[in-house]
């Protein structure tokens, strides 16, 4: 990188470590719901920088990369998630990163719930909103295909660029030291 470069990359490090994240893990809905564990820290534990050779070095909380693991934590591309233009193209995209399978099957009307899409309308327009975020998604290049069968199911297929690839990820094997 060049200098200029090198400098923001070194200051977008110092914001990130000095972010702090609330974490909260729940069990349960409505009167049931209770809380399970509650965290709060930062994703980087340190980061140095070598002056004379501008190598950057940086340690990764080990509490976040074990709720990464255990996919508390999504991977999500800001940069392709703001090319997305409608509400609900942006909430299927996030539900659908967070699904390591390239294949989902799942109720609309339970779709619709995890995406806090409405379902105090008629079954045409929600299938309508579904339809319209889905099809986003497969224009972008996110989804190779879906389908919404008569009897409500939302089935769709990602690309296998849009599959997690674990090797590319923080906690691929050649990524940890």
């Amino acid at each position: 990188p060049t200098p200029t470069q090198s400098t923001n990359i070194w200051k977008s490090i110092q914001r990130l470590a000095g972010t702090r994240i609330d974490l909260e893990l729940y069990s349960g809905k409505g009167k049931k719901k209770k809380t399970l564990k509650e965290l709060t820290g930062s994703i980087l534990s340190f980061a140095d920088k070598n002056q004379a050779g501008g190598s950057i070095r940086i340690v990764i909380n080990p509490y976040f990369l074990e709720m990464y693991a255990e996919s508390f934590v999504t991977n999500i591309d800001m940069n392709f998630r703001s090319r997305l233009k409608s509400d609900v193209g942006k909430a299927f995209y996030r539900f659908y990163q967070g699904q390591y399978e390239l294949q989902s099957d799942i109720e609309i009307i339970r779709l619709a719930h995890a995406v806090n899409l409405s379902i105090a309308q008629e079954m045409k327009q929600l299938k309508s909103k579904v339809r319209t975020g889905l099809k986003e998604l497969q224009e972008k290049g996110y989804l190779e295909a879906y389908e919404i069968t008569r009897d409500n199911r939302v089935r769709v297929s990602k690309t296998k660029d849009a599959a997690v690839k674990f090797e590319s990820q923080i906690l691929g094997h050649s990524n940890i030291e």
